[in-house]
């Protein structure tokens, strides 16, 4: 008799840890965009915790090495052949031969470059020019941050993070604005385009563009994620390098 009490008490604590694993599974798919919760969370810290470090060594680079807005580089090996030139995404010619304003160099900023880890990402747009990596651009400006004249002076130099999953973006959100809500920038160039990439130079490129024209929430805020509606489910989130 015990040993059948004991079979049937191991049965249903078995039934039970399986409606367990069923719930938590199911929870988990809700949250949508491929990533669960936490896992956002955690990548969201990690996404954000990056762009302060590069804005962190930007500052240093500024103040204590002298480098100015123009002479900043980002650049880093993109094409992997090991030289640095005008092949490359982010070959600044105005920058020092030293490297000493380069920051993912180890005689400039010493950056690691560690491209958006691919879970964050919706794969829906994996076809889009620049999709896994960060984009950095001069031809922005964040309306209420820096002069607001861009493209004549005050375009940012931003770190923009295109095509993340929903989950991820609303979590840098709420980590940033505490709040989930992304609101829609209906501006066309905001997508990653080459000739908007930061070579040294702001504005008067490709094109230029604002945010918080009409996602007012993000006026004068440094960082925050926005939707681009061209684009169904094109979620952003950009950080302010420099403001100008």
């Amino acid at each position: 008799m015990n040993q059948k009490g004991n079979a049937l008490f191991l049965i249903l604590i078995a039934v039970a840890l399986f409606a367990a694993l069923s719930y938590a599974v199911t929870q988990s798919g809700r949250s949508g965009g491929g990533v669960d919760k936490e896992q956002a969370i955690i990548g969201a810290s990690q996404l954000t915790q990056y762009a302060s470090q590069i804005s962190q060594s930007i500052q240093r680079l500024k103040l204590l090495g002298g480098c100015t807005d123009n002479e900043i580089s980002m650049w880093h090996d993109s094409n992997g052949d090991s030289i640095e030139d005008t092949n490359d995404d982010y070959y600044n010619a105005t920058s020092p031969i030293d490297h000493s304003c380069h920051v993912f160099h180890t005689d400039g900023g010493a950056v690691p470059y560690t491209p958006p880890d691919t879970s964050w990402l919706n794969t829906a747009h994996q076809a889009k020019g620049f999709y896994g990596q960060y984009f950095f651009t001069g031809m922005t400006q964040i309306l209420g941050v820096g002069t607001d004249t861009c493209p004549t002076v005050g375009c940012e130099l931003l770190m923009y993070i295109p095509y993340l999953n929903k989950t991820i973006a609303e979590q840098v959100q709420k980590g940033m604005l505490s709040t989930t809500t992304i609101q829609t920038e209906n501006i066309i160039n905001l997508e990653p385009q080459a000739n908007d990439r930061f070579r040294g130079v702001y504005g008067g490129g490709y094109s230029t563009s604002d945010v918080g024209d009409q996602s007012t929430m993000l006026a004068g805020k440094q960082t925050g994620c926005l939707l681009r509606p061209i684009a169904v489910g094109e979620y952003a989130c950009y950080h302010v390098l420099i403001a100008r």
